[in-house]
């Protein structure tokens, strides 16, 4: 099962930028949203 999903990502370049777009996304989801939230934080 792992050699069959390390050669589909190996062999596409669709399925590498996929990839690349979807974790990329997530970083920046969680900045953002760490970012907006820090305003919200009660230092008492």
């Amino acid at each position: 099962m792992t050699e069959q999903i390390r050669k589909t990502l190996k062999d596409s370049p669709k399925a590498r930028w996929t990839a690349l777009f979807l974790v990329s996304f997530g970083c920046f989801s969680g900045y953002l949203f760490s970012e907006i939230l820090s305003p919200l934080k009660n230092d008492h």
